[in-house]
């Protein structure tokens, strides 16, 4: 126990090291928790917000524990000491449990100021802050436990993430689950949901404990996945030389995403979410308004460019590929485009399945419900749905692709693109709740994104070179 006390005080050390990523946690949770607020005056939908936030905060840094210190090289010199495998599990661990805990309660407590001072009403009672409590804190033990266990798996940091976010995310959204019901049932009810979602996350901790009990100090030595997908990936950039520069490159970027199942099987996951959200619309609020797709696909969207871009360029920088690919004939910017084609081309896709599904899934409900009432989007929501979500999609490409090359730590760029794709979903809800002319101010925003995108474009292709890249290398 006392080394594992050793390790904890050792990776905190390191964490207040970085005063910039502190700056950055403190300001996402200001944002967060000071703006929500004013566009949504609903208590739980704060909530929503700030544990959504913590997960997406927690995943990389869970990911960069073990998954990390073998990409680094330094796990295996860190386990020839006379430190156990399993010390520096839960050292990380209590690092993990109280940046979530302090995270999730700074978030929540600027929320309840800020909604104190708009005038609305909080609403929750003692027992029911107790519950969410509760609720909270066996989600971050479950998500961190789960997250450790994959991260001492994964042979880097792009399948750890990938492997963690499929299992956080879900448990995220069960707590949401949760809260929902024991703040909108009565206290006598309540009670009995309580136990059911706590016996739940009981379980799914417990499943992980035993796993992580099994592990070995051999264990963590495991890096075979991470050799064999370098074999694979060096091959087939050999075989897509042949074609032209930036064909090449696209089609080799395409090639290994496929090779990436889980993390597609993820994608697919997040294009079933508009629709789950406007079903559950329906259930609790007795309206299906596509008005909750639009917005959940504003959120989502630019996520999805930020973790392949951030990858695709940082990856280069983390697995010393950048100065061989740099050696090669390829052209700089044909390089550059073809990374950046390929996340909004998959998000592109996404963007229409998501949307098909949720017109699907609100005619079905329509159907049977409602008496055979229709559902089609607005021209304003169609909008934001497609032109201002692929601009957006761009522009996180743009950020993320920037910071990623720049920063030396690659994996703090990502984490800085993640809150940053948070911001786009603000301009889609003012024009939704503040404005009277939806399709105006649509129809603004749009060529605002779509202006400032050829701006930045120009000036990052008149700016790159390959001494430029190699300064940031």
């Amino acid at each position: 126990m006392s080394k594992t006390f050793v390790v904890f005080r050792n990776q905190l050390t390191l964490f207040f090291s970085d005063r910039g990523m502190l700056i950055f946690y403190f300001l996402a949770a200001l944002l967060t928790g000071g703006s929500v607020p004013f566009f949504i005056r609903d208590m739980a939908t704060c909530i929503y917000f700030a544990m959504l936030l913590t997960v997406t905060l927690l995943i990389p840094l869970l990911a960069d524990s073990l998954a990390g210190e073998r990409e680094k090289k330094t796990l295996e010199s860190l386990l020839s000491t006379v430190i156990k495998g399993s010390s520096i599990l839960w050292g990380k661990f209590l690092l993990s449990i109280v940046f979530a805990l302090v995270f999730f309660i700074l978030t929540t407590e600027i929320a309840i100021f800020t909604s104190l001072l708009t005038g609305a009403e909080i609403g929750f009672t003692g027992l029911h802050w107790i519950g969410i409590g509760l609720l909270a804190i066996m989600t971050f033990i479950s998500v961190i436990l789960s997250g450790l266990y994959q991260s001492a798996l994964s042979g880097d940091t792009q399948s750890a993430y990938t492997m963690i976010a499929f299992r956080a995310f879900p448990l995220c959204i069960l707590y949401m689950a949760g809260l929902t019901a024991i703040t909108r049932i009565e206290l006598h009810f309540a009670v009995y949901v309580m136990g059911l979602f706590l016996f739940i996350y009981v379980a799914v901790c417990l499943i992980y404990l035993v796993k992580i009990a099994k592990l070995r100090q051999a264990t963590y030595f495991e890096n075979v996945k991470y050799k064999k997908r370098g074999r694979k990936q060096k091959v087939r950039f050999h075989e897509t030389m042949r074609k032209s520069p930036m064909r090449s490159v696209f089609a080799h970027e395409m090639r290994y995403l496929a090779t990436l199942k889980l993390l597609l099987f993820n994608f697919l996951i997040l294009c079933l979410a508009p629709a789950s959200a406007c079903i559950l619309g329906y259930y609790y609020l007795g309206d299906l308004n596509l008005n909750y797709a639009v917005l959940l696909t504003a959120l989502m969207m630019p996520r999805t460019p930020t973790n392949l871009i951030a990858y695709s360029i940082g990856g280069e920088k983390v697995y010393k590929t950048a100065e061989s690919l740099l050696s090669t004939p390829l052209h700089v910017r044909s390089m550059f485009l073809a990374k950046m084609m390929v996340p909004v081309v998959v998000s592109s896709v996404m963007l229409l399945i998501s949307s098909s599904l949720t017109l699907i899934a609100g005619n079905i409900v329509g159907h049977f419900m409602q008496q055979g009432t229709g559902y089609m989007y607005t021209t304003d929501q169609l909008i934001l749905l497609f032109p201002v979500s692929i601009l957006s999609c761009i522009s996180m490409v743009l950020i993320t692709g920037s910071l990623s090359a720049r920063m030396k730590r690659p994996r703090n760029g990502l984490y800085i693109s993640s809150v940053l794709g948070l911001l786009f979903v603000f301009p889609p809800l003012s024009i939704v709740y503040w404005t009277e002319n939806h399709l105006l101010w649509s129809m603004i925003y749009c060529i605002i994104l779509a202006v400032v995108n050829r701006i930045c474009l120009e000036k990052i292709a008149k700016r790159i070179s390959r001494p430029q890249l190699m300064n940031w290398i």
